[in-house]
């Protein structure tokens, strides 16, 4: 049972004119572990105190305070932290096509930015908003960009993303994923992970957790949210939901319907 109480507040802001959405999560005296994972969407953070420690396949970073963070979509992470620490991270979900952007930003202006985004997101100034994301993004783009992933146009992966959305709700066992690209499960597996840094069991459950937040957003029950996005033990559900978010499902449900607001 999880008894510790989450110091985390988040905010969601649906901007249906653009089909874009922004959650940020501002985080107080967090040392939560989090293990190997990635985000189906852009994830910009900043650390307000102390430090976090990121693990990315393909190096270390200790992110300080004051400096910026980028997590990109679909890149593997994990988060090992000892000391508690404070942060503010905006989520950008709905983007297509997104480029690919420094893990460690240590800019005093893309900062600023960031801050002025926050500020909109969190006191609700929907006309505002768009415009500061706006410079924000752009910045990014020209400034922080890097090469993309290898993994963005890779058949086997896509295929595999394509089959993970359309039967989630379902059992899937790895030799289901294996079959639907005509592979072994041993080469299946490790090609997989070579690619995409973490293992095809991994991530099934990572885009069930994207698809249950979308489910508690909409103020389903923790246990119907379980079994919509396909875990059939909420038990599970709810000890993984923590592990990966460092709150339970029922808190980040409260949070994000008590700070909700869509913009027409």
């Amino acid at each position: 049972m999880i008894k510790k109480k989450s110091n985390l507040i988040f905010r969601i802001v649906a901007d249906h004119t653009r089909n874009i959405t922004f959650e940020s999560v501002t985080g107080t005296e967090i040392a939560h572990q989090f293990p190997l994972h990635i985000h189906y969407s852009l994830c910009i953070g900043l650390i307000t105190k102390g430090m976090r420690r990121f693990l990315f396949s393909e190096n270390e970073i200790c992110i300080q305070e004051n400096e910026l963070f980028v997590v990109n979509p679909l890149q593997p992470h994990a988060i090992q932290q000892s000391n508690p620490h404070d942060y503010a991270v905006i989520i950008v979900k709905g983007l297509t096509d997104c480029p690919v952007f420094n893990s460690h930003i240590q800019s005093p202006l893309c900062k600023q930015l960031f801050i002025n985004l926050l500020r909109e997101i969190q006191q609700g100034e929907i006309k505002s908003l768009s415009p500061h994301w706006d410079k924000l993004f752009n910045y990014l783009c020209r400034y922080q960009r890097r090469k993309p992933y290898t993994t963005a146009t890779n058949a086997m992966i896509e295929k595999t993303m394509a089959y993970v959305a359309a039967n989630y709700q379902n059992p899937i066992t790895v030799s289901d994923l294996a079959k639907n690209n005509c592979m072994s499960d041993f080469h299946f597996c490790r090609m997989f992970k070579s690619l995409m840094g973490i293992s095809p069991h991994k991530y099934l459950i990572q885009y069930r957790l994207s698809m249950s937040n979308k489910y508690l957003q909409g103020n389903q029950p923790v246990f119907d949210a379980a079994i919509h996005s396909g875990f059939y033990d909420s038990s599970h559900f709810i000890r993984t939901f923590y592990d990966q978010m460092a709150v339970s499902p029922n808190a980040y449900r409260e949070s994000v319907l008590k700070k909700s607001k869509n913009i027409q």
